[in-house]
């Protein structure tokens, strides 16, 4: 039987070089880490309780954490400017190439702006919306900060392959977003908790007919309707947009035809 979009990246990543299914628990290499600054503090805290009294010592790859100082910016008062002051000291003394002090945006939108999600890749985020990214056919969901303190020491992450959902948007787009109305529809069809730990896997001619932007308000939205990925196939407009932005490689990925979806 044939993989799903979720289980191929999830076998390439698999640290253990065995082809995962839905189902298995696996040690997943992680490509990028996203971190902004209001979880942050809860990581330099964690690594405080075991007595790292800076915060993380070290960093498992300095060009793939993406630290983004958001969410409370500019800060809303002396404590939280003096947390901001520390993250831009710790982005110092980690050498972190990746940091984005007080820059316009939201740190989803940021993560396609800059490039930083690209096709085939596995993107952990500290946000429940980091799935945004699933948008660019990137394998992408949001981790909990003590998750996230063990990948930014190791770069891993134990992870649980998920079932797939296969939805087809016949027709054709519309000229104005319309995103949201597809998430609604399928909400008010399925129920908020219908794709509940699963993957969704968008297809059809209306999604390669929409723009970047109504995909990542889909993929983003994804995460209110249960999903762990949200992903869109890598088309001509996707790596046009990706090839804009970075000049990094990556390996766009499709399922199989004989991949087994659970609905």
């Amino acid at each position: 039987m044939g993989q799903t979009i979720a289980e191929k990246v999830m076998s390439s990543h698999n640290l253990s070089g065995r082809p995962a299914k839905a189902g298995d628990l696996i040690d997943a290499r992680v490509d990028g880490l996203m971190v902004h600054t209001f979880h942050w503090g809860v990581i330099r805290n964690a690594y405080k309780k075991i007595g790292f009294l800076e915060g993380p010592p070290r960093v498992w790859d300095a060009r793939r954490l993406y630290l983004m100082m958001e969410h409370q910016q500019p800060p809303r008062d002396h404590e939280s400017a003096r947390h901001q002051q520390q993250t831009r000291d710790e982005a110092a003394r980690l050498g972190l190439e990746r940091f984005y002090d007080s820059e316009m945006g939201i740190c989803h939108q940021m993560m396609a702006d800059y490039g930083l999600a690209r096709p085939g890749e596995f993107i952990v985020g500290t946000d429940s919306h980091t799935i945004a990214a699933g948008a660019l056919n990137c394998v992408s969901s949001g981790i909990a900060t003590d998750e996230a303190a063990y990948v930014v020491a190791f770069g891993e992450l134990y992870f649980s392959v998920p079932e797939t959902i296969k939805v087809t948007l016949k027709g054709k787009a519309r000229s104005y977003p319309f995103g949201k109305d597809i998430v609604l529809y399928l909400a008010g069809r399925y129920g908020n908790a219908w794709a509940s730990g699963k993957s969704i896997e968008f297809h059809g001619p209306m999604a390669s007919g929409m723009s970047i932007a109504d995909r990542m308000c889909i993929a983003d939205q994804g995460d209110e309707i249960g999903a762990k990925f949200a992903i869109f196939m890598a088309d001509d407009k996707a790596k046009e947009y990706v090839r804009a932005r970075t000049d990094a490689d990556f390996e766009p990925v499709e399922p199989d035809r004989d991949a087994f979806y659970v609905q």
